[in-house]
C-alpha cells in the first residue's frame, strides 16, 4: 500500500492529534466493527486532514495490553477506515528494538502515514543507547518517525539528544510530556525548524502550548468531543488565545478527576458507552471504574456539559 513521504506527513503534522482508545467487547477482546466505528465517528466530527491526526495503538490505546497480531489488526483497520482523508500515526513501543522494528515495518506496509515512538521502556537507557535506538528504526523504514518523549514511562529525553534526532532524515516530530516547562518551551523553540513539535501534555495547557511554539496538541477527550478539540485547536491557530483559554478550562473538572482517580482510559470509554459512542470497554490489566467512581464521573460529565 502506498505511504506518503516524510516531508508530507510534516506539513500534514498538526491539530488536534487523537489518541485513539481501542474498543473491546465485554469478554476482551479487540471488537474491529467499533475500531472502524470510531474512526468513521472521529473523522466525520472534525478529525480531518488539516485540523487534527489519528494516533492509533498509543498508550491510551492500551496497546500495552495487546499482543502484536492484535495492533497490526487495529492499525490496518484505522488506516483502511480513514482512506487517505486524515493522517494516521501509529505507536510503536516496545522494551526491544526489533519488535518495534516489525510494528514499524508492519506499519508502513499497511500504509501508515507515521509512526510515533518513544524510547524503550523499564530500564533506564542511557543517551548513546537512545541514540543508536533510533538511528536502527530510522534505517528500517521510509515513512515519517514522530518521536515521544515521556519521562512517566521512560526517560526524559535531552534537549541535546533530541537535536541529534532532529537530523535523521526521516524524523518529523516530537510528543513531548516532559514535566518541565522551561525545557517544554526551550526545546519547542529550539526543534521548530528541523521537526514539529506537539504539546503531549494534552489540551488543558493550551494555549501555551501553542505559545510556546507546538502545532499541535494530543488528547484522550478528543475520543468523544472531536468538534471541541478541533476548534480549541483553531482558535489556538487564529490566535484567539482568551477563547482558547475558556475552552480547555472546559476540560478542568474530567483531568480533575482522571488524576486524582488515575483510571483515565475507564472514564474515557465509560462517557463514550453512556453517550452511544463506540469506546468498548477496557481489557485486563486495567479495571473498571467502581460503582462511586461512576457516580462521580456522571456528577462531572453534567457539570461539564460538553456532549
Amino acid at each position: 500500500m502506498a505511504y506518503i513521504k516524510p516531508s508530507q506527513l510534516k506539513e500534514r503534522l498538526r491539530g488536534a492529534n487523537v489518541i485513539m482508545v481501542t474498543p473491546f467487547d465485554k469478554n476482551g477482546e479487540v471488537d474491529i466493527d467499533r475500531v472502524k466505528e470510531l474512526t468513521r465517528y472521529l473523522i466525520e466530527n472534525g478529525i480531518e486532514d488539516g485540523t487534527g491526526v489519528l494516533v492509533a495503538n498509543g498508550s491510551m490505546g492500551e496497546g500495552f495490553s495487546m499482543s502484536l497480531e492484535e495492533r497490526k489488526r487495529v492499525a490496518r483497520a484505522v488506516i483502511n477506515e480513514a482512506n487517505g482523508r486524515v493522517p494516521v500515526v501509529v505507536g510503536c513501543n516496545e522494551t526491544n528494538t526489533r519488535t518495534v522494528i516489525d510494528l514499524a515495518q508492519n506499519a508502513q506496509a499497511t500504509g501508515a502515514d507515521g509512526v510515533m515512538i518513544m524510547p524503550p521502556y523499564y530500564l533506564p537507557v542511557s543517551n548513546e543507547e537512545i541514540l543508536n535506538f533510533y538511528k536502527t528504526i530510522s534505517k528500517s523504514i521510509d515513512i515519517g518517525i514522530v518521536l515521544y518523549n515521556n519521562e512517566d514511562v521512560s526517560v526524559d529525553i535531552s534537549l541535546e539528544v533530541l537535536k541529534e534526532l532532529a537530523d535523521l532524515v526521516n524524523v518529523v516530530g516530537l510528543k513531548d510530556c516532559t514535566h518541565d516547562v522551561i525545557k517544554f518551551k526551550l526545546t519547542a523553540c529550539a526543534l521548530k525548524e528541523k521537526l514539529v513539535p506537539l504539546n503531549g501534555v494534552g489540551e488543558l495547557i493550551e494555549p501555551l502550548g501553542t505559545l510556546a511554539g507546538t502545532k499541535g496538541f494530543f488528547t484522550l477527550v478528543g475520543n468523544f468531543v472531536p468538534e471541541l478539540v478541533v476548534n480549541l485547536w483553531r482558535a489556538c491557530e487564529k490566535g484567539e488565545y482568551w477563547e482558547a483559554e475558556l475552552m480547555s478550562r472546559k476540560f478542568i473538572p474530567f483531568i480533575e478527576f482522571q488524576r486524582n482517580v488515575k483510571k483515565p482510559i475507564q472514564a474515557c470509554k465509560k462517557i463514550m458507552r453512556d453517550f452511544g459512542l463506540p469506546g468498548g470497554y477496557v481489557r485486563s490489566p486495567l479495571t473498571p471504574l467502581t460503582a462511586e467512581e461512576e457516580e462521580q464521573m456522571g456528577r462531572i460529565m453534567k457539570e461539564v456539559n460538553v456532549i
